[in-house]
């Protein structure tokens, strides 16, 4: 009897300990919907370089995750177990969430992975930040119909925003961005705007693709608008369609002999350039209408990245843009290369030559026009491989791909894109 009954105590001392200490183990914990793991059980799950881009101390705190059961008005508090919840992200596991808001906690200091391809959130209408946000990264992919302000505090983004329509992102003054890659692309209708004239260009350079607008006529038409807030307005006085339209009523189009200039003296005319570019895509090999690509419209606000002082200037005098600029590019002109790589030799590698013209926006009179070579001419005729070096972006035009064309300048290479070097020939030559 006594032999029973301690085997019956020990039994329940046996259980007892293995619930105690199964809870213990037990390193996440879920509420409603949302999983709070502690950062260092968070960095011994993942390793401690999950957490090196984060932009905070990394040693108190909690991580919340937003799993496939929360509700739609996703709320992250401040605390958890009276300690700062410090991050939040999403779970992996490519499920759609019914997720129409996401209120981040006043301690959120790094989002991650928060509404990816893979944790969609296609009813999600409002995202509010707290002020102490530092750090975004991968996150708020394919959002839609959407105003969102990044808070001063925030010194890194990354992999974010992309894919978005009709959204737009506003930064707010005195901005602490230090960092920003792979952010916006593939988007349509968005606008990007940065309240402090004085970081504009740090702040957009570091991450804004140009934007494309789509063959006139297509269906989907890409507009990215980036700048400061007067700058977008500015920009936004001009019909984009229309101006495609016209543009491609000029294309190929004979040009009065007596308007035309060398490529030098277009800096004679740089006070008049005050609005976009269209600029068109032809093969280098079939010079004619049907071969060209879809075009590219380069707003005012695209351009103002690059250009922030000259539109600036031109504000001061002008409530909207006058005049835009034609690119045409007519033909390829094949280039000698020597070249110790077997798969490069092979290519064929041009230099494009571009007509260029300006015109009134309201009547498309012409006001001058010039040809002009991209790229630069070495020293003997012939262009030489260098190991590491990527002849196609150096040399220019390849098999009817755009890329980068390079030039010579104070003896060295300098990287320019097509609408870089129709803003050297107007602008760099008046300022030098």
């Amino acid at each position: 009897m006594i032999k029973k009954v301690i085997s019956v105590f020990c039994a329940v001392i046996v259980v007892f300990c293995g619930m105690l200490f199964s809870g213990c183990g037990n390193k996440k914990e879920t509420e409603n919907g949302l999983t709070f793991i502690s950062i260092s059980d968070y960095q011994e799950k993942y390793g401690k370089t999950a957490t090196d881009k984060w932009e905070t101390d990394k040693t108190n705190g909690y991580v919340c995750r937003i799993t496939a059961d929360a509700p739609t008005d996703v709320v992250i508090p401040d605390e958890y177990k009276e300690k700062p919840v410090i991050a939040a992200e999403m779970d992996d596991d490519k499920t759609t969430r019914k997720v129409e808001s996401i209120t981040f906690g006043k301690n959120i200091k790094v989002v991650q992975n928060v509404v990816t391809k893979n944790t969609a959130c296609p009813g999600l209408k409002s995202i509010t930040f707290p002020d102490a946000l530092t750090t975004i990264l991968d996150s708020f992919n394919g959002i839609k119909d959407m105003e969102l302000t990044i808070p001063a505090s925030v010194k890194r983004v990354s992999y974010s925003f992309e894919d978005t329509e009709n959204v737009t992102v506003t930064f707010e003054k005195e901005s602490s961005i230090d960092l920003m890659t792979g952010c916006f692309t593939d988007s349509k209708n968005l606008k990007v705007i940065v309240q402090d004239e004085n970081r504009a260009k740090e702040i957009l350079n570091q991450s804004i693709p140009i934007a494309k607008t789509a063959k006139p006529g297509a269906a989907a038409m890409q507009k990215i608008d980036i700048g400061t807030e007067k700058i977008i307005a500015y920009s936004d006085k001009v019909d984009a369609r229309k101006i495609c339209d016209q543009a491609e009523d000029y294309f190929g189009a004979a040009l009065d002999e007596s308007k035309k200039i060398q490529s030098d003296e277009a800096g004679k005319f740089a006070d008049l350039f005050d609005g976009p570019i269209f600029v068109t895509k032809v093969s280098a090999e079939k010079q004619n209408n049907e071969a060209y690509l879809p075009s590219q419209y380069i707003s005012v606000a695209d351009m103002s990245t690059v250009y922030p002082n000259r539109y600036r200037v031109i504000m001061k005098d002008r409530n909207e843009p006058k005049v835009y600029c034609i690119a045409e590019r007519i033909k390829g002109k094949s280039v000698d290369y020597q070249s110790g790589n077997a798969y490069d030799a092979k290519k064929t590698i041009y230099h494009m030559e571009y007509r260029i013209s300006l015109r009134n926006l309201e009547d498309g009179e012409l006001l001058c026009w010039f040809e002009m070579e991209t790229g630069y001419e070495p020293e003997g005729g012939v262009y030489t491989y260098r190991q590491g070096e990527d002849l196609r972006r150096r040399l220019g035009f390849q098999d009817g791909e755009d890329y980068y064309f390079y030039e010579k300048e104070d003896d060295k290479l300098v990287e320019r894109t097509p609408y870089e070097w129709v803003y050297h020939c107007f602008f760099d030559n008046i300022q030098q």
